[in-house]
């Protein structure tokens, strides 16, 4: 159960297991309560770290790829040791090679593979992403969070999270999602100076969602009202995080791309369609000027909310 929790649980490093929550389910018994005898286990490998370098040992990899030749999906959970303050720091945020090698494998064998990841942050999976079936971010996800995977992976339960965070595709390389304009611009044609593996805010659900007429609306005294309407368009019931970015298109110093003003969960059935309102001040275009001073510009700006995006004009 550390490795749901990560270190800091009932015990400092979550090193001494017999203080965890009485009944909580591993992922696999949470599994094994759904499938029955229809789940195959084998353990894939050990964890490991030698001078703040993550080292993992294969274990029974011939006897893991003849349980995945019979299955007809497979999912394979990848994590890092628990740790905690300065014992968490890490020399780089690549996955272990061994980790990766065995899901190259487990790829190669044609089925669909599910990759679970069980990260408090996160690691580089470039190579490993392109030919996974789906990947599920589960983070640290406490006692239950066993249950909780389970019905995600069986679809009693619609995935609507979004990432906190822009997740990198190259190790030493952090990418913000409100970098400045010209931190994304290059003079070689064929590179991408903004290139994660997700950004910021993404996550994929079992439907879909549309965004159609985003309004904006002068209240005057620098306050404006914004709608717009979301729809469900897929085939189950499900919660979407709707986010208002707001980007400043000129500024006393270079602005960001956009920075994330408000954002809202809203639970929309198949079909349906709901309008939603974000009311707009000063202090959602405010910036932090050449003397560290919080400070508001006249000029123009745009808001953005999913493919929908218009502009407005503070006087």
């Amino acid at each position: 159960m550390i490795f749901h929790n990560g270190a800091w649980t009932h015990t400092w490093q979550g090193e001494d297991t017999s203080f965890n929550t009485i009944g909580a389910m591993t992922f696999r018994a949470s599994l094994q309560k759904e499938f029955g005898q229809n789940l195959m286990f084998e353990k894939g490998y050990d964890l490991g770290s030698v001078n703040g370098w993550e080292v993992c040992q294969i274990e029974n990899k011939e006897k893991v790829l003849q349980n995945a030749s019979q299955a007809d999906k497979i999912i394979i959970c990848l994590g890092e040791m628990p740790a905690t303050e300065k014992p968490g720091d890490v020399k780089s945020l690549n996955l272990c090679e061994e980790q990766q090698e065995l899901v190259k494998a487990l790829q190669e064998t044609g089925k669909p593979v599910i990759l679970v990841l069980l990260f408090g942050k996160p690691h580089i999976i470039r190579e490993i992403e392109p030919k996974s079936a789906a990947i599920i971010n589960a983070y640290l996800p406490g006692d239950f969070g066993g249950d909780a995977l389970t019905e995600i992976i069986v679809g009693k339960e619609n995935p609507s999270g979004k990432l906190p965070y822009t997740y990198p595709k190259y190790d030493g390389v952090i990418e913000y999602y409100d970098y400045v304009n010209s931190e994304a611009k290059t003079n070689k044609l064929d590179a991408k100076p903004i290139d994660p593996q997700w950004p910021f805010g993404f996550g994929l659900s079992y439907t879909s969602y549309s965004y159609s007429n985003l309004k904006i609306e002068n209240l005057g005294a620098g306050k404006f009202k914004a709608s717009i309407d979301v729809k469900n368009t897929g085939p189950k019931a499900g919660k979407e995080v709707v986010q208002w970015y707001i980007t400043d298109e000129y500024a006393s110093i270079t602005p960001a791309n956009k920075k994330l003003r408000h954002f809202e969960k809203t639970s929309l059935e198949p079909g349906q369609s709901k309008n939603l309102v974000f009311s707009i001040d000063s202090k959602h275009l405010q910036f932090v000027n050449s003397t560290n001073q919080w400070t508001t510009e006249p000029g123009e700006f745009t808001l953005k909310v999913g493919d929908q995006s218009v502009g407005f004009l503070l006087k």
